[in-house]
């Protein structure tokens, strides 16, 4: 945001009669204010879309486990999945002036991702017979296998859908830090993560694991601007966030197996104060009507009011039909950190 400045230019002498005599050969002379504006642009919209590369743990495992006969740990079919991926992001921030004194911030961004892993494997060819047993999400002991035999293949094919939308309100400081706009206000987030996991084996045997993430956050939040011109052609300008906030994540699990009775279903909610913290910078440089110009713009993030699902897992030396050697809790969530990085086009747009 620019800020509106006013200063004060002298007038003509009123009550000169010959209008030949100058002011300053007047006694008592005081120079009659007038206010002049040498800058009126005082607000300014940063409109942005790009990509944004998004890294967390979303799932420890997919409910299986390679066992021999007796239920001994042998190995992992398969080892869950995390978000290392490549998202459309979209955003906005406005810093718009309501008076000399007072302004007012508005912030929105958002991330969307989606994609499948499909991964091929099979049972070991040597040792003791191998099982491909099933871990369901309730806890409760393995009802066995799927499938066995040695060199058994399967199939894992597991479809993610992630999604982030964060919002912010605040009110502007009336003076500036270090040249740059300060605001102090609120930041909200509504997240979703959509799971949906089918193991196939070259026998007819099969799991499907379905699990479903609902994550709200909303606290206190910092947002700040800083704009400058590296040339007459080329503004420059750093902006950033920061909030703690109160986040709940929600979990929905439903499971089946072709060797279940009945599918299974677990839910699970978890309440942490969490922390968010963004960064970006950018460079505009292309006239694009007006004021306005178009340029490019590069940001980090970090935050962890985000959540990992946690399945239940056997281990080396667990038994896994043995409540006493394997008891695992059920399905359910873990607070999780969350790195991302974006790059795309900016439109800035003074107003």
């Amino acid at each position: 945001m620019k800020t509106r400045h006013i200063y004060v230019a002298a007038a003509s002498l009123a009550g000169l009669v010959t209008g030949q005599a100058k002011a300053a050969d007047v006694v008592g002379y005081e120079p009659a204010p007038t206010a002049v504006t040498i800058e009126t642009t005082d607000s300014i919209a940063d409109v942005r879309i790009g990509a944004a590369y998004l890294n967390q743990d979303i799932v420890n495992g997919y409910g299986t486990v390679i066992d021999d006969a007796p239920f001994n740990f042998l190995g992992q079919a398969e080892d869950g999945r995390d978000l290392s991926r490549v998202g459309v992001e979209g955003g906005f921030d406005i810093w718009s002036s309501l008076s000399a004194s007072r302004s007012l911030y508005l912030g929105f961004n958002g991330v969307y991702t989606q994609g499948a892993e499909i991964d091929d494997g099979s049972l070991p060819t040597a040792g003791p017979v191998p099982f491909l047993d099933v871990l369901p999400i309730t806890g409760a002991p393995s009802p066995g296998a799927i499938d066995s035999g040695f060199g058994t293949t399967y199939n894992v094919n597991a479809s993610l859908e992630y999604k982030r939308f964060d919002g912010s309100i605040g009110y502007g400081l009336p003076q500036s830090y270090f040249g740059a706009d300060v605001a102090f206000g609120v930041f909200a987030s509504y997240g979703g993560i959509d799971l949906n996991t089918t193991i196939n084996t070259q026998n007819g045997g099969f799991t499907f694991l379905h699990e479903d993430v609902d994550i709200g956050s909303v606290g206190p939040m910092v947002a700040a601007r800083k704009s400058f011109d590296l040339s007459s052609n080329v503004e420059a300008f750093v902006e950033g966030q920061a909030a703690v906030v109160y986040a709940h994540g929600k979990l929905d699990a439903f499971q089946n197996a072709s060797n279940f009775a009945n599918p299974l279903a677990v839910s699970d909610s978890s309440s942490d104060i969490a922390g968010v913290g963004q960064l970006r910078v950018g460079f505009n440089f292309i006239p694009a009507g007006g004021k306005s110009k178009l340029g490019i713009y590069g940001g980090v993030g970090v935050r962890n009011d985000t959540y990992e699902i946690v399945n239940p897992r056997s281990a080396s030396g667990l038994v896994a039909n043995n409540p006493a050697s394997y008891s695992p809790e059920a399905s359910h969530l873990e607070q999780t950190l969350q790195y991302s990085a974006s790059i795309g086009a900016n439109l800035s747009i003074p107003f």
